[in-house]
């Protein structure tokens, strides 16, 4: 996933048309989805989210805030940020 998100955001840096970004950022939550929370708590990776949420639409934010404010994966993510990312 670290690999496959370093590649994403290489490809993201290069591209200039906003509708291009949006469409890859939907590319990119697709891939990811059931992953979020375990995303979130990994430093490297959600380092590359950061960067293709900052070009995120609103519905794009709020679909993956959504998924990793959920009870157990908020929880999860948390657990394991406290841990260091080890769990």
């Amino acid at each position: 996933t670290s690999t496959y998100l370093e590649e994403i955001v290489a490809h993201f840096k290069t591209l200039v048309d906003d509708e291009e970004r949006s469409l890859l950022v939907s590319n990119v939550l697709e891939e990811i989805a059931g992953k979020e929370a375990q995303i979130a708590a990994d430093p490297i990776c959600s380092r590359h989210v950061e960067v293709l949420m900052a070009a995120a639409t609103a519905q794009q934010l709020r679909q993956y805030l959504t998924a990793i404010s959920e009870a157990e994966s908020f929880w999860s993510a948390v657990s394991r940020c406290a841990a260091g990312g080890s769990e």
